[in-house]
């Protein structure tokens, strides 16, 4: 609720001004992490290393770029479809239509998904990073957002006959101290 950062509360709820540095904010650092994903994206494929690591961190950066575009399609609609590292000569790039910034969010996904290893395949120690099933959850989203329900309840099916994730019984036992 309203609180100390009633402006923040405004973009979330989409009833602030369009003039806000909070937006500005949002737009660049949506794009500054878009950028270092297309980095790893272009410049991963040609490094010598183990192709189990090199696939996860390839997986990796497409589910980060398809989140920091989901990010700026649901705020702002159509916006520029930066897919691969700008060269000085694009950085005034036009925006393309929110269905193609859904296609290229859509094909992220299901390469990080076919590209990320199961929650349960992660050692301990790397719990907490993106998984296949971070990736279906976030192309079930997607295609919430775009009123494809018949699609979203077919990958959202997936994550859940996985069983790799559980929802808890008492919610209140969540953000426990403990």
């Amino acid at each position: 609720g309203d609180n100390d950062g009633n402006q923040i509360l405004q973009l979330e709820t989409f009833r602030g001004p369009t003039n806000t540095a909070n937006l500005e904010t949002e737009w660049s650092a949506n794009y500054q992490g878009i950028y270092r994903a297309n980095v790893v994206l272009e410049r991963v494929p040609g490094i010598e290393m183990d192709g189990v690591l090199k696939n996860r961190i390839l997986g990796e950066a497409h589910f980060i770029r398809a989140w920091f575009f989901f990010n700026l399609v649901t705020m702002f609609g159509d916006v520029p479809l930066a897919d691969h590292v700008l060269a000085p000569s694009e950085y005034n790039l036009p925006r393309a239509p929110a269905s193609e910034v859904w296609a290229l969010i859509e094909s992220d996904l299901q390469t990080a998904a076919s590209s990320l290893p199961l929650r349960s395949a992660y050692a301990l120690a790397d719990l907490g990073r993106i998984t296949k099933g971070a990736a279906q959850s976030l192309l079930a989203k997607s295609y919430l957002w775009q009123e494809r329900w018949a699609e979203a309840e077919a990958i959202a099916n997936e994550v859940i006959i996985s069983n790799e994730y559980q929802l808890v019984t008492d919610y209140a036992t969540i953000f426990t101290q403990a």
